[in-house]
């Protein structure tokens, strides 16, 4: 197998004469990205026999595929750490 020079790439049309080299970025999970600080969130709440409503305010370790959230309840202003597997998006 031949390894081609980056001329010859650009000529066979494997690559554009402008194309950079890629990127790479640091891995974030989904849950992560869902439940960034500001989003509003809900779980069921059996004290309340409803859905409590927050607003999420961190994201404990955001390369692990189900953080814990940081989120502030609006029923009693409380901060808790929650899964994210417990918690669903509101907006």
């Amino acid at each position: 197998m031949s390894v081609q020079s980056t001329t010859e790439q650009v000529a066979s049309g494997l690559r554009s004469p402008t194309s950079e080299p890629a990127v790479l970025r640091p891995y974030v999970s989904s849950a992560a990205e869902r439940f960034a600080p500001g989003n509003f969130v809900t779980t069921w709440n059996p004290e309340l026999g409803r859905d409590a409503v927050g607003v999420t305010r961190a994201v404990e370790d955001v390369t692990e595929a189900n953080p814990r959230i940081l989120v502030k309840w609006m029923h009693d202003l409380s901060e808790e750490w929650v899964r994210s597997e417990y918690l669903y998006r509101a907006n």
